[in-house]
C-alpha cells in the first residue's frame, strides 16, 4: 500500500514508528478531534455566541446577520469583546464550557482521545476543551504561560505532559481566542522558545486540523519550524473522498513547502469520524512494532531502584492508562528492597483506594455461571511493604497499613463488601504480619465474613491456615485464637446428604486441626471444647438426624470412620482429642452432664472418655442409673469400654455387667416363640464376648450355655455399622477340594449345594466360577469324563464350556472328541430346547449355546485341533446351532457389540471360521473351497424373510474378504442379497459389519461395492455408531491417495463426500490425513494440498456456521503435514487461525516452518494473537519461534509478537529476548 493511496486506514509512516523509539514525536491536535466526540466546531461556537449576544440586545438582527457571515474566530473574537464590556463575562465562559462539551455517547463508542494516547508522543492541542484530560495527572496538563518554560538544566520537553498552546478551560483567562491574544501568547519568549524546540526536534503529526484552523496551523509552522521545506519531517493526517486524487496531490504540493506529508485516508463511509478508525489501528501499530513498552518497562524499573520524587511523576503519568504497565509497575514494587518511599505517594493518588478492589463479575459458559475474580495489582506491593515492616518495624507505616486494611475491610458498595478472595487471603496474610498488638477481634470479625462467600474460599481458608493459626499459636493471643476456633468451627448448610459443612471447608479444617491441634489444646484446653460442644448442640437444635452413627461410626479413631473428612467427624474428634488430653479430674463434671443428655452423640464421646480415662472416671460409669445396654446407639462405645477394662473390673463391677446384658431390652417380643431363644442368645453371647478376657468362670459358663441355644459364629459385635469391602461371589469350597473330587462326585456336590440366603454366603455363582477356574486350569480332568455333567444345573454347564474355552485360549491340551460328544449330547436333549426359563432367572441356555460356539470357534483358530473326526463332528454342533438356537439380539451401546454379544452371531461367525479352517484342508488343485452343506445354509438364509435376524446380515458384511476367498463368484452374484439396498436394516447391518472390520481394503470388494452402488448409499446414510462414519471416510481417504477417486470426477466417492459437506465427516477426512503424520510418502503429500483447498471451499462458504468453525481450525493440524507454506497454505491457514475458539496447539507444528518460511509463521502468529488466541501454554515453543523469526530478519513481526504478549499481560517469559534483539540489555 503506499502512502499517497486513498483508503479507509493508511499505513502508518515508518517514520513515526522511528520517532516513537526515539521519543521525537510530537502529535498536534486540532479541533477536528474533539469534534469526533461531539465538541461543537469553531463556526458552532461563533453561532452560540452571536445567539447570546442576540438574545441578551447586544447586537440588533443586521448585526447578528453580518457577524455570522463572518470567519469564526473573527466572529468570537468581537463576541467576546461584546459580552465582555456588557458584563456578560461568566456566561461567555459557560457557553465555551457547554459548546466544548463532549456528547456521553459518543465518548464512550468512539473515544479517540483514549486512541490517541496510545500513540505515545509528545502532546500538543490548540483545542482549550478538556477531553484529553483524564489521560494526564492534573499536575500535568500545561496552559499557562509560566510553565512552557524549559528546564534550564536540560533544555528539554517534558514528554509526559498535555500542552494546551491556547489555554484551558480550567482557567479562563488563559483562552486565546482573540488576535490579540494570539499575538501576546505567540511573542511570548517561553512559549517561542518551547515552539522553537518542538519544531527542532520533534517529528509532528497534525491531526484535526481543517479549512477552520488552516491560518493556525499555517502560521506555527511559518513563525517555528526554522527547517520548513528542507526537511519532509511533518506529517497530517487529511480526509478525502475517492477519487479525490487530483485534491490529494493539489495538497501535498502546498504542504511540501511546509515541510510536511500528506497522509490522505477515506472518508466515503464514516465521514470525519474515520479518524477515529484510523488512530485506533495505529494506535496498535505504534504499541505493537515500537520499543515503546520495553523502554517503559525500563523506566520503572530504574525508578524503582533508584527513587526520587520527579521520576515517580513521570512513572505514574506512565502506568495512568496502560495496564501492561501499571501491571508491570506492581509486580516490581511486590519484590523491591525499598517499597517504602511509595506509600505516601500511591495513597494521593488513589492506588489503594478501596473502591478499586476488583468486584466479582458474574459470567455465563456453556449455560454454566460462575465469577470472574480479578487480581488487584497492589496487593503484592502491600505484602511486600508488610513484609519489610515486619522485618524491621517502624510505627508509622505500621500505622498506615493498619488504616489502609481497615478501609479495605470496612468498605461496603451498595451495602455489601467486595468478595475479592485473592485481596481476602492476601489481607489476612498481612493482618497476620503486624505487630501482635494491632491484631484485633475486627480482624477475626473480618476472617468470618471473608469465609462467608460462594464463590472460592480455597485462597481465603489456606491462608488462614499458614497465617492466622501460627501467628496466634506463637504470640499466645489464646482470647483471639478461641475466637478463630469459633469461626472456622461455624458451619453452612448444604443439599447433600451430610447437610452441614465447616465454614472453611472440610479439608482445611481437618488439616488445621491435625496440624495445630496440640498448640490449641495446650492454650485453650476445655474452653476449645466447649466451643465445638455449642455448635453440635446448635446444629442438633435444628436437626435431631445428624451426628449419628451413620456420620460417626466410632468416637475413637477408627478405619470403621470412613467420614473423617467430614465435618461432623472432625467437631466430636476434636472433642474427643482435648478430653483425652485434660486431665480427668477436670473432666469430672462435664463428663457427667454429657451422660444425661438426650441426644447419644453427647453420650457416646462421655463413655468414650471415660474408657480412655477408666481408672479416674470408671465410679461415673458404675453409678450409671440406667442400663447403657439398653441404649442400642451406645453399643458400640460401652462394647469397647467393657473390653478394654474388663481386667480391671472388681467382682462387683463384672456382676453388675452380666446383670445389664442379662436384664437388657433386646426388642426380641415381635419375634415367634421358636426363634426368640436364638436371638436373645445371641445378642447375650455378643456382649458376653466383651468381658470373655476376665477369665470369670461365671461368664465363661453363661456364655458357652447361649452358644449352645445358638452356635452361630459372632463377628464385629461391638459394632452398629461395620464397614466392609469384599469382590465377586462366594464359594463353598476351593479349588484344591474340588479338583481332590471325581468327576461323579463333582457332578453330584453340584446338583445338591443349595444357596442360604445372606450377605458374604456361599452361592451358586461363586461355586461355579471356582468351577471354571478349575477346569480351565485342569481340562484334562474334566474332558476325560463329562458325562455326569449333562444332568447337572444349567449354570454348571456354561461355566463348564466356559472353562474349556479358556483352557483352548491358553492352549492347554484336552480331549476334544469326549467335549464336542457331550456338546451333540447336551443339544440332542429335549429339555435343552423345550424348558423355558422362569422371568427372574438367567436364561443361561442362550449363553450355553453361544459359548459352544466360542469353543469351537476358539479351537479352529489353532492348528491340529480337529482330528480324527472330530471335524465333522463340530460341523454338525454349528449346523444343529444355526437351525435350533433363537436369535436373542440386544440392542447395546452399538451394534457391532451387540451382534458379538448375541448367539446367533457368534455361531454364524463359527460357521465362516470353520469354511475357512475346512478349506485349508482341500486338496491342491480342488476348486471347492467350502463344504455345501455351509453353502446351502447360507444360500437358504439370504431370503431375509426366513433370515430376519440382523444378526446375519452383519456377519455376511463382517466376513465379506473371507467370502470372497471361499468363493468369488458366488460373492459377486449375491453382492446385493448380502448387501439389501432396499432394506435399510440388513444393509445398514451389512454395511456396518464391513466397515468395521476391514481396516486393510481389497480393491477388488472396494470396486465391486463402488459399482453397485453401495458406497454412494453409505455416504447418503448417517450410522449410528460414529466409528463407521470415520471408517467410511477412511475408505474413501484411501481411494482418493490411491488415485481411485478424483476430486474433479463428479462421480467419484471424494466428490460425492465432499458435496454432502457434513461437518462430522469433514472433520474425520482431517484426522484420518492427520494420522498419516508419521508415515507421510509422496503418494500422500502430492493429495494435501488439493484436497485443502477443496475443504477450504467448502468452509468458506459455511463461514459463520459453528459446526464448520470447529472443523476449519481442526485443519491446523495438516501444518505438520505440509513441506512448505506458499501464499495459498497461508491463507488457508490464516482462515483456519481466525476460527479458533480456545487456546491453539498447532505451535509445535509451526517450529518446523520457522525455517523455510519465517514471514509466514510470523504472520500466522499475528493472526493468532489478533483474534484473541494467546497459546500461553507454549511458552517454550514460542520462545523458539520469537528467536527464529529474529534470526531470520523478521523483526519487526517478531517485536509485534512480544509486545502483543506484553500487552495482553503475557509477555514476562519474552522480555529478555526482546531486550537482546532490541539491543536493551
Amino acid at each position: 500500500m503506499a502512502l499517497g493511496e486513498i483508503v479507509p486506514i493508511p499505513k502508518l509512516p515508518p517514520q513515526i514508528i522511528d520517532a516513537v523509539n526515539s521519543n521525537t514525536l510530537a502529535v498536534f491536535i486540532g479541533a477536528g478531534v474533539s469534534r469526533i466526540v461531539g465538541c461543537a466546531s469553531w463556526k458552532t461556537l461563533a453561532n452560540n455566541l452571536i445567539e447570546f449576544c442576540f438574545s441578551k440586545s447586544c447586537i440588533n438582527f443586521k448585526e447578528k446577520e453580518t457577524l455570522s457571515a463572518y470567519d469564526p474566530k473573527k466572529s468570537i473574537t468581537i463576541c467576546k469583546y461584546i459580552l465582555t464590556q456588557k458584563g456578560f463575562e461568566s456566561d461567555l465562559i459557560n457557553i465555551i464550557k457547554e459548546s466544548l462539551k463532549p456528547k456521553e455517547d459518543l465518548y464512550e463508542s468512539q473515544n479517540i482521545y483514549h486512541e490517541l494516547y496510545g500513540l505515545r508522543g509528545l502532546f500538543v492541542t490548540t483545542n482549550v476543551d478538556d477531553c484529553f484530560h483524564s489521560k494526564f495527572e492534573r499536575p500535568n496538563i500545561v496552559y499557562k504561560e509560566k510553565d512552557f518554560k524549559l528546564n534550564s538544566t536540560n533544555d528539554d520537553i517534558d514528554k509526559s505532559k498535555l500542552y494546551q498552546i491556547h489555554g484551558s478551560l480550567l482557567s479562563p483567562d488563559s483562552l486565546v481566542f482573540t488576535v490579540s491574544d494570539y499575538l501576546q501568547k505567540y511573542n511570548n519568549p517561553y512559549f517561542q522558545h518551547f515552539m522553537q524546540k518542538l519544531f527542532s526536534t520533534y517529528v509532528v503529526l497534525f491531526l484535526g486540523y481543517g479549512l477552520e484552523e488552516f491560518e493556525v496551523l499555517d502560521y506555527l509552522i511559518t513563525k517555528f519550524d526554522h527547517s520548513q521545506g528542507t526537511e519532509m519531517r511533518h506529517f497530517i493526517l487529511l480526509p478525502y473522498y475517492s477519487g479525490e486524487n487530483r485534491i490529494v496531490e493539489f495538497d501535498r504540493s502546498y504542504y511540501r513547502s511546509l515541510g510536511i506529508t500528506v497522509v490522505p485516508y477515506k472518508k466515503d463511509e464514516r465521514g470525519y469520524n474515520q479518524l477515529y478508525e484510523v488512530i485506533k489501528q495505529w494506535n496498535s501499530e505504534v504499541n505493537q512494532i515500537s520499543t515503546y513498552l520495553s523502554e517503559s518497562f525500563r523506566e520503572i524499573d530504574k525508578c524503582i531502584a533508584s527513587f526520587d520524587n520527579a521520576s515517580a511523576n513521570r512513572i505514574f503519568q506512565i502506568i495512568l492508562n496502560d495496564e501492561p504497565q501499571r501491571n508491570y509497575f506492581f509486580e516490581a514494587l511486590a519484590s523491591c528492597d525499598n517499597p517504602f518511599p511509595w506509600l505516601k505517594l500511591l495513597h494521593e493518588k488513589k492506588y489503594l483506594d478501596p473502591k478499586k478492589n476488583p468486584s466479582p463479575k458474574e459470567v455465563s459458559s456453556d449455560k454454566k455461571i460462575y465469577f470472574e475474580v480479578k487480581y488487584w495489582n497492589v496487593l503484592g506491593y502491600l505484602r511486600n511493604l508488610a513484609t519489610k515492616n515486619a522485618a524491621s518495624p517502624d510505627s508509622e507505616i505500621t500505622k498506615d497499613i493498619s488504616q489502609i486494611i481497615d478501609s479495605i475491610i470496612g468498605y461496603r458498595e451498595n451495602g455489601a463488601r467486595i468478595e475479592n478472595y485473592h485481596t481476602d487471603s492476601i489481607l489476612i496474610d498481612i493482618i497476620f504480619k503486624l505487630p501482635v498488638e494491632i491484631v484485633e477481634e475486627k480482624h477475626i470479625v473480618f476472617l468470618e465474613r471473608a469465609l462467608n462467600t460462594k464463590i472460592n474460599k480455597v485462597f481465603i481458608t489456606s491462608q488462614i491456615y499458614k497465617s492466622a493459626f501460627p501467628f496466634l499459636i506463637s504470640n499466645q493471643k489464646i482470647d483471639l485464637l478461641l475466637k478463630l476456633l469459633e469461626v472456622i468451627f461455624n458451619y453452612e448448610k448444604s443439599d447433600d446428604f451430610y447437610k452441614y459443612s465447616s465454614l472453611v471447608e472440610n479439608y482445611w479444617l481437618r488439616k488445621a486441626i491435625f496440624e495445630y491441634k496440640t498448640e490449641i489444646i495446650d492454650l485453650c484446653g476445655m474452653d476449645a471444647a466447649k466451643i465445638i460442644l455449642h455448635k453440635i448442640e446448635d446444629i442438633i437444635s435444628e436437626d435431631d438426624t445428624q451426628f449419628r452413627t451413620a456420620s460417626v461410626t466410632t468416637i475413637e479413631n477408627s478405619d470403621q470412620n470412613i467420614n473423617k473428612e467430614k465435618y461432623a467427624y472432625q467437631c466430636v474428634s476434636f472433642v474427643r482429642d482435648i478430653f483425652e488430653a485434660t486431665d480427668p479430674e477436670v473432666l469430672n463434671q462435664t463428663i457427667l452432664e454429657l451422660l444425661y443428655k438426650s441426644h447419644p452423640i453427647f453420650r457416646r464421646i462421655a463413655i468414650h472418655t471415660i474408657s480412655y480415662h477408666y481408672n479416674s472416671l470408671h465410679k461415673i460409669f458404675w453409678a450409671l442409673n440406667f442400663n447403657p445396654i439398653d441404649d442400642y446407639s451406645l453399643k458400640h462405645e460401652v462394647y469397647e469400654l467393657l473390653s478394654k477394662n474388663c481386667l480391671s473390673f472388681s467382682r462387683s463391677e463384672l456382676n453388675m455387667a452380666v446383670n445389664w446384658i442379662e436384664s437388657a431390652d433386646y426388642h426380641a417380643d415381635d419375634l415367634q416363640l421358636s426363634s426368640r431363644d436364638e436371638y436373645l442368645a445371641y445378642k447375650k453371647k455378643c456382649w458376653l464376648s466383651s468381658i470373655q478376657e476376665a477369665n470369670n468362670p461365671d461368664i465363661t459358663s453363661l456364655y458357652l450355655k447361649y452358644d449352645k441355644i445358638n452356635p452361630e459364629g459372632i463377628s464385629y459385635p461391638g459394632d452398629i455399622i461395620h464397614f466392609e469391602s469384599f469382590e465377586g461371589s462366594i464359594s463353598p469350597i476351593s479349588e484344591s477340594e474340588l479338583l481332590a473330587k471325581s468327576n461323579n462326585e463333582i457332578a453330584e456336590y453340584l446338583s445338591e449345594f443349595r444357596e442360604k440366603t445372606g450377605v458374604r454366603t456361599p452361592s451358586k455363582e461363586g461355586l461355579a466360577e471356582t468351577l471354571q477356574k478349575c477346569i480351565s486350569n485342569k481340562p484334562e480332568k474334566f474332558s476325560e469324563n463329562l458325562s455326569p455333567y449333562l444332568s447337572v444345573p444349567e449354570i454348571y454347564q456354561y461355566y463348564i464350556l466356559w472353562g474349556l474355552t479358556e483352557a483352548c485360549r491358553n492352549r492347554r491340551n484336552f480331549f476334544w472328541n469326549n467335549v464336542l460328544n457331550f456338546i451333540s449330547q447336551l443339544l440332542e436333549s429335549t429339555n435343552f430346547w423345550n424348558i423355558k426359563q422362569a422371568e427372574d432367572e438367567s436364561n443361561y441356555r442362550n449363553r450355553i449355546v453361544s459359548q459352544i460356539a466360542d469353543l469351537i470357534d476358539e479351537g479352529l483358530l489353532k492348528d491340529h485341533t480337529f482330528e480324527n473326526g472330530t471335524l465333522s463332528l463340530a460341523e454338525d454342533i454349528l449346523l444343529t446351532l444355526a437351525q435350533k438356537a433363537n436369535s436373542d439380539f440386544y440392542n447395546m451401546r452399538d451394534l457391532t457389540t451387540s451382534v458379538l454379544n448375541s448367539s446367533k452371531g457368534k455361531i454364524f461367525s463359527a460357521l465362516i471360521d470353520y469354511s475357512m479352517y475346512f478349506s485349508h484342508l482341500i486338496i491342491e488343485g480342488e476348486e471347492r473351497k467350502w463344504k455345501e452343506s455351509i453353502k446351502s445354509e447360507f444360500n437358504t438364509r439370504l431370503d431375509r424373510d426366513f433370515e430376519p435376524s440382523v444378526e446375519f446380515s452383519y456377519i455376511l458384511g463382517k466376513y465379506i474378504s473371507h467370502l470372497f476367498y471361499l468363493d468369488e463368484s458366488w460373492t459377486k452374484k449375491n453382492i446385493d442379497k448380502i448387501f439389501l439396498v432396499d432394506q435399510d436394516k440388513y444393509w445398514e447391518a451389512a454395511f456396518t459389519g464391513y466397515l468395521f472390520y476391514c481396516s486393510k481394503i481389497d480393491k477388488r470388494i472396494y470396486f465391486l461395492l463402488r459399482e453397485k452402488g453401495h458406497y454412494k448409499k453409505a455416504i447418503q446414510t448417517k450410522f449410528e455408531d460414529n466409528h463407521i462414519n470415520e471408517r467410511l471416510v477412511q475408505h474413501i481417504c484411501i481411494g482418493y491417495i490411491e488415485g481411485w477417486e478424483k476430486l474433479d470426477d463428479k462421480e467419484s466417492l471424494i466428490f460425492q463426500l465432499l458435496e454432502k459437506s457434513d461437518p462430522q465427516r469433514i472433520s474425520e477426512i482431517i484426522r484420518y490425513f492427520e494420522t498419516q503424520n508419521n508415515k507421510i510418502t509422496e503418494k500422500v503429500s502430492s493429495k494435501i494440498k488439493p484436497l485443502w483447498n477443496s475443504l477450504y471451499d467448502i468452509l468458506l462458504s459455511n463461514e459463520g456456521d459453528k459446526d464448520y468453525q470447529v472443523v476449519a481450525s481442526d485443519l491446523l493440524s495438516w501444518i505438520s503435514l505440509i513441506d512448505y507454506i506458499d501464499s495459498e497454505i497461508l491463507e488457508w491457514i490464516k482462515f483456519s487461525v481466525r476460527n479458533l475458539d480456545s487456546i491453539p496447539d498447532f505451535i509445535e507444528d509451526l517450529i518446523i516452518h520457522a525455517q523455510k518460511t519465517p514471514l509466514e509463521v510470523g504472520e500466522i502468529y499475528i493472526e493468532m494473537l489478533e483474534n484473541g488466541k494467546y497459546p500461553y501454554y507454549y511458552e517454550d515453543e514460542t520462545k523458539k519461534i520469537v528467536r527464529m523469526l529474529y534470526e531470520n530478519d523478521q523483526k519487526e513481526i517478531a517485536d509485534r509478537i512480544c509486545n502483543c504478549f506484553e500487552l495482553k499481560g503475557y509477555g514476562g517469559f519474552l522480555r529478555e529476548i526482546y531486550k537482546e534483539y532490541n539491543s536493551l540489555i
